[in-house]
């Protein structure tokens, strides 16, 4: 109901409803919701301040079949009180233009379309527009973290080719105990050609 599966009850605090989802994933049969790691992520962001200055804003770049349900996820988190100062955004195609929405109500994603999460060359396109969305609002590379924990592999492979020589962190979330973290920093390098062998 409103995006949260049967069995759970959320309340306001990120922290306890974390702690609460772990221990239904534990009973029989356990309990699977495809959210859980997008929160868990947003609430790593909260807790690890000497990576980031808490969390500014949360954008979201969803797929033609996931943007439908953008506003039961950002509904969810506007209850948290931890959450009650950041700007959500939707990185979406209005008139086959990319455009980053600022999310108040669904009304603003209502014509919107998402990404074929497949089509690598399109999906490129929208994360530069997105960073020059960032730069006009702001937002300094070394403030920005793109989360690949979901999603399939051309998602996560343009996600992450968008940190090569940036100040861009990408991490993707362990989905199984101990819900470890891993982030990384690519830089791309280019050999040394004067040592190469013909």
């Amino acid at each position: 109901h409103d995006g949260i599966p049967q069995g759970l009850q959320l309340t306001n605090n990120i922290y306890s409803d974390i702690k609460t989802i772990e221990e239904l994933k534990d009973k029989q049969p356990p309990l699977r919701w495809q959210w859980e790691m997008p929160i868990r992520g947003i609430m790593h962001h909260l807790s690890n301040t000497e990576e980031m200055e808490g969390v500014k804003s949360v954008t979201l770049i969803c797929s033609k079949e996931s943007l439908g349900h953008a506003h039961l996820f950002i509904n969810i988190c506007k209850k948290y009180k931890q959450l009650n100062e950041v700007a959500f955004h939707v990185l979406a195609q209005k008139n086959h233009q990319t455009k980053l929405i600022d999310f108040h109500t669904k009304a603003d994603v209502d014509s919107a379309q998402g990404y074929d999460f497949e089509a690598f060359d399109e999906l490129s396109y929208a994360f530069w527009i997105l960073l020059g969305e960032f730069k006009k609002k702001k937002y300094h590379d070394h403030e920005t973290m793109i989360d690949i924990t979901s999603g399939q592999k051309p998602n996560s492979i343009v996600a992450t080719t968008m940190t090569f020589n940036r100040n861009i962190k990408a991490l993707y979330f362990k989905t199984n105990r101990p819900f470890n973290v891993i982030s990384y920093d690519l830089i791309m390098s280019f050999s040394n050609t004067v040592d190469l062998c013909v």
